[in-house]
């Protein structure tokens, strides 16, 4: 079913591009057909290369970081902290950002994953991380948003009495999405290359490339049917340290 391309919304575009933004993703990533994946699957099948955003091995994290290294620099900051996984990507990917900037970072590496051995600690994204000039914190608990925010934001005070200018990227769901920002500018990306779909489907662990990529598409006037996500369960501190299926 062939689509067209909807109209630009240039009041929400201006307004996104009012806001701090530093850019690191210079080019608009592809959108490739799979035929052979889509005569497996019975459908007509467009995938976004989102894993060449470029830098530090890609993904969707490079558009979020975007906006919160804007707000950090807009901000005068010297220094930008930044809570996840022992392995996170996302970490990597701001490590990666604070180094082309000349910033420093500290990254906080949550203990989410039970019974792993000191490789899983000490290789990946942890070994990129150090490559990349960040400074590592603990946290031992895993899937405590709330906590690793607090502890987060002791580090930066702690960093402030130095004399630095901490910026926190922070975690939990109860602070702004301001990385959301970045997929409302990639659902226009989106509908700029292409209208030819009527579904999508995203991978969602915060919720920020879903919530942006959700309101964009509709604000900028796509009408097929709603994002459907692919969530990875959050649990609770207190919770078991288990996986339920999807």
């Amino acid at each position: 079913m062939t689509h067209a391309k909807p109209g630009r919304n240039e009041t929400l575009a201006a307004a996104v591009a009012s806001l701090p933004r530093t850019p690191f993703l210079p080019w608009m990533t592809p959108i490739e057909h799979q035929p052979r994946l889509s005569a497996a699957l019975g459908i007509d099948l467009l995938v976004k290369r989102d894993d060449l955003t470029g830098l530090a091995f890609g993904g969707n994290k490079v558009r979020q970081l975007e906006f919160y290294f804007g707000r950090a620099r807009a901000a005068d900051a010297d220094t930008v902290l930044i809570t996840g996984a022992v392995q996170s990507n996302y970490v990597r990917v701001a490590a990666a950002c604070a180094a082309r900037l000349g910033m420093a970072c500290h990254v906080q590496l949550e203990e989410r994953v039970p019974d792993v051995d000191a490789v899983y600690r000490t290789s990946g994204n942890v070994l990129l991380d150090q490559l990349l000039g960040a400074t590592l914190h603990a946290y031992p608990v895993g899937e405590d948003e709330e906590g690793a925010d607090r502890r987060l934001r002791q580090i930066a005070d702690g960093l402030e009495r130095q004399g630095r200018r901490p910026y926190v990227i922070p975690l939990g769901a109860g602070n702004p999405p301001t990385g959301a920002l970045g997929y409302i500018r990639c659902a226009e990306e989106i509908l700029g290359q292409t209208g030819d779909f009527d579904h999508v489907v995203v991978a969602s662990g915060s919720g920020h490339t879903h919530a942006g990529l959700l309101f964009g598409l509709r604000a900028f006037g796509w009408s097929g049917n709603r994002p459907r996500h692919l969530r990875p369960p959050r649990r609770h501190a207190s919770e078991p340290a288990h996986r339920q299926p999807l």
